[in-house]
């Protein structure tokens, strides 16, 4: 399971961060303090309208679910059935 973050935040710019989990791994029930990779910051004058998802060519996944949310839990905590 990937878990992305993006934190859009005025003069700053955009910065990304990423949290790979293997099969089987629990997630963390709180946001981690550390991140499979953490991207550079670059600015941004606009906010963010869309995300798109691109693989190389011949990629071998597919999105199962794409959950969008303003906190951890929100987007890592599974709903009931």
């Amino acid at each position: 399971m990937f878990v992305g973050k993006i934190v859009a935040a005025g003069e700053r710019g955009a910065e990304t961060y990423l949290r790979v989990y293997q099969a089987g791994e629990s997630i963390d029930g709180h946001e981690p303090a550390a991140w499979t990779t953490v991207g550079q910051p670059g600015p941004s004058e606009s906010t963010l309208s869309r995300i798109r998802l691109a693989t190389g060519e011949g990629a071998l996944f597919d999105v199962d679910e794409l959950k969008i949310g303003m906190t951890w839990r929100a987007v890592t905590v599974a709903a009931p059935d």
